[in-house]
């Protein structure tokens, strides 16, 4: 009788049916399923193929985006590995547009929320202002208990305010499907962030800001140092994906205005 398959086997017989190897060692599984990429939380990006910050990047892309409806949009998200699209491309499934998303779903804006009074069985209830919103009322919220309460103000101690929901999911530690749930429970208003001239921000202040990390930060307050903080110059910087740079946009303004 032949013996068990060593992991070697396996990665051979993946290989021998269409898995392609990356650059950094990771391989492309065969494409043997529909790739719903607007459903993807990151762990499903992880699997197939993306690294983790990567996987990370793509959830953020896909909400600042409301949902990747079409191959453009894909190809648009930066972090997605070269070959990626060529690969996977004939099973990708994209999110339908339609008018204000399905109920229930993340898709769904707080201006539309009116919409739902129209549905049978749907009872319609205010949506909380993440930005507003004290320890009680949070835990008033069904889902949200003092775990979830602590890290939501905790974020929005430490960035100054939530640009917009689609960021729980960082506050919550990358917890992607427990933030799908709780997003269509909450709205946001930027208007409640308080706005910092980049010229005037430490090292430490920049770790601050959402999606900034310590590399990212140096990097960028050596950039102001050099050529000033206004915040077109700043956004407009390489290390900087599209998500980041729509993120940041709510938090920085000209020295004039802070």
């Amino acid at each position: 009788m032949p013996g068990p398959t060593s992991s070697e086997d396996l990665h051979h017989d993946v290989g021998a049916i269409g898995s392609q190897t990356l650059a950094h060692g990771r391989r492309f599984l065969p494409a043997d399923r529909t790739i719903n990429v607007a459903e993807l939380d990151s762990a499903g990006w992880n699997y197939w193929g993306l690294s983790p910050r990567q996987a990370q990047a793509a959830v953020r892309y896909n909400h600042a985006v409301g949902g990747i409806q079409d191959a453009r949009t894909l190809r648009r998200m930066r972090v997605l590995p070269q070959g990626w699209f060529d690969h996977f491309a004939p099973s990708v499934q994209y999110k339908e547009p339609t008018q204000f998303g399905s109920v229930g779903s993340s898709a769904l804006r707080p201006e539309d929320a009116h919409l739902l009074r129209s549905v049978p069985g749907i009872q319609e209830r205010e949506l909380l202002e993440i930005n507003a919103a004290d320890s009680l009322a949070l835990l008033s919220v069904k889902g949200i208990g003092p775990w979830v309460t602590g890290r939501i103000l905790t974020a929005r101690r430490l960035w100054g305010g939530f640009a917009e929901t689609s960021q729980l999911a960082d506050a919550l530690g990358g917890w992607d499907s427990l933030a799908t749930v709780l997003t269509p429970l909450l709205t946001c208003d930027p208007g409640f962030i308080k706005l910092r001239c980049a010229d005037t921000l430490s090292l430490e202040q920049w770790r601050t800001l959402p999606g900034i990390d310590a590399k990212t930060a140096q990097v960028l307050q050596r950039h102001v140092r050099h050529h000033g903080g206004e915040p077109h110059q700043v956004l407009s910087h390489p290390l900087l994906d599209s998500t980041q740079s729509s993120v940041l946009s709510h938090y920085l303004c000209p020295c004039s205005q802070d």
